[in-house]
């Protein structure tokens, strides 16, 4: 997936089509993602897209693996 920006925000992001629970995952890592304003609790999510598209590709790879493994029997 590419994205038009280098950092975009989490409501562009869900527009362009990128499931919120993926956000979600990734807003926990400091490296991904920061509020715009670290010092006010309801500043919006701001995403660094490359790491982002980094994140979702070994989320992937990862969800492939455990799908194998469950069907594994």
């Amino acid at each position: 997936m590419e994205f038009p920006k280098k950092i975009m925000k989490r409501t562009e992001l869900l527009k362009l089509g990128v499931p919120k629970q993926v956000l979600e995952n990734a807003s926990s890592n400091t490296k991904i993602a920061w509020r715009m304003s670290p010092d006010k609790p309801k500043s919006p999510y701001i995403f660094d897209t490359d790491k982002l598209k980094e994140f979702m590709e070994k989320d992937q790879k990862n969800c492939e693996l455990i799908i194998k493994r469950r069907c594994v029997c």
